[in-house]
C-alpha cells in the first residue's frame, strides 16, 4: 500500500480528501442544530482562515530551513474553519507542509491549501451537480493573502473574502480628509456590538483600488494605540 502511495500520490490525496469529506459530513450532521454547514448562509458564512505558521526544529529535518525570525524549521500554510465560540470554535481543514524559508505572501500556497480545504468540506457546501456553493464561505487572511491573484481566484469560485491590506505610503496622503470624525462610523465587533472608541470608514473611492475583483471595498479602522 505504501508503495502505491509513492507511485500515485494524486490518487492518495483524492482518496484522503474524499474520506475526510464523508467523515466530516457525518460528524457535522451529528451536531444537529449546531451543524456549521447548515448554519452557513451568504449573510452568515462559514469562515475559513488561512495563515502561515512557524514550526521550529532542533535538527536538520527533511526540507527544514532558516526562518525570517532567525529560527530554523518549517513554515506550514494552514486552513482552519472558524464557526464561532457558540458552536465549538473550529477545526483544522488542511495543512500544506513548507520549508521555513517560504514566504507567507505566496498566492500559489494560498490557492493550493484552500483547494485542499474546500475538497474536505461537507456535502452541504455543494449543489446536486457537485458545484461549490461559494457564497456560503468567507475566506479570511492577513495582508499576506491580499494579492490580486488570490483574490481573483476566490472571486472565480464565488467565495466572499476579508483580508488585511498594507496601505502604500504614497496613498497615505489621500486619507487626510478623513481626520474629521464626522465621516466615521462606530466599529462593531464580531457579535455586532459597538466597540469602545473604535471607528471605521469606507475609503474605497479615495484609495482607488485597481485590478481587484468587482465590488472589492477597503475600510480603514481607527482606534487608540495599544499602550
Amino acid at each position: 500500500f505504501m508503495g502505491r502511495i509513492k507511485e500515485q500520490p494524486e490518487a492518495f490525496s483524492y482518496g484522503f480528501a474524499t474520506m475526510t469529506r464523508s467523515l466530516r459530513s457525518k460528524v457535522w450532521n451529528a451536531a444537529g442544530p449546531r451543524n456549521p454547514a447548515r448554519l452557513a448562509t451568504a449573510a452568515n458564512p462559514l469562515i475559513i482562515d488561512l495563515d502561515a505558521s512557524l514550526v521550529h526544529v532542533h535538527s536538520e529535518k527533511e526540507n527544514s530551513a532558516g526562518t525570517y525570525k532567525g529560527g530554523y524549521g518549517f513554515s506550514p500554510m494552514i486552513a482552519m474553519a472558524d464557526y464561532g465560540k457558540a458552536n465549538g470554535t473550529g477545526e483544522v481543514l488542511a495543512v500544506q507542509l513548507r520549508p521555513g524559508n517560504r514566504g507567507a505572501n505566496s498566492a500559489a500556497s494560498h490557492i493550493e491549501v484552500l483547494g485542499q480545504a474546500l475538497a474536505q468540506l461537507p456535502d452541504d457546501f455543494y449543489d446536486e451537480h457537485g458545484n461549490l456553493r461559494g457564497e456560503k464561505i468567507l475566506v479570511r487572511t492577513d495582508s499576506a493573502g491580499s494579492s490580486r491573484e488570490f483574490l481573483h481566484h476566490l472571486d472565480s469560485l464565488g467565495i466572499q473574502f476579508s483580508t488585511s491590506y498594507s496601505l502604500p505610503v504614497l496613498k497615505e496622503r489621500f486619507i487626510r480628509w478623513i481626520d474629521q470624525k464626522k465621516y466615521w462610523e462606530p466599529a462593531l465587533d464580531a457579535n455586532g456590538d459597538q466597540r469602545d472608541d473604535a471607528w471605521v470608514i469606507d475609503a474605497t473611492k479615495v484609495l482607488e483600488l485597481r485590478q481587484y475583483p468587482p465590488g472589492t471595498r477597503i475600510y480603514l479602522r481607527a482606534e487608540p494605540l495599544h499602550p
